[in-house]
């Protein structure tokens, strides 16, 4: 094989190794993912009582996830970082009636955070607020 040759088959095939891991699918959704939430009432219907969500998620694969929770007003009421266990993330937590008109509840977005990048939003769902 001549040297002109070598060289341009190292090359081609050094490009493959630079370009394969840019190639990859990032933040693909899990197949089977599923977002499920139930949300019951502590208190009252006034803005600023508290209700319970038990939050399930389920179908992850093994990376780290970001659970984001926001009101009906678009404020941010919970977050936290999650490594699911056996698959399936499972997190109760307590938020406040959103105080702004038209109280509908909350938004709840799961995003998969991986080893290295950006969030990527892998599931969305919402409850109402059960008052």
């Amino acid at each position: 094989m001549k040297s002109k040759t070598k060289i341009a088959l190292a090359v081609m095939l050094g490009a493959l190794f630079v370009a394969a891991p840019s190639a990859t699918p990032k933040g693909k959704p899990p197949s089977g993912l599923t977002l499920g939430v139930v949300c019951t009432s502590t208190g009252g219907p006034e803005p600023g009582e508290m209700d319970a969500c038990a939050i399930t998620a389920t179908g992850l694969a093994s990376e780290i996830y970001l659970l984001e929770v926001t009101d009906s007003c678009g404020f941010v009421e919970y977050v936290s970082h999650f490594n699911p266990v056996g698959g399936t993330i499972k997190v109760n937590v307590n938020l406040s009636d959103p105080i702004c008109p038209g109280n509908a509840g909350w938004t709840f977005n799961l995003y998969l955070i991986g080893n290295k990048g950006a969030p990527t939003l892998v599931k969305t769902t919402s409850a109402a607020d059960p008052d």
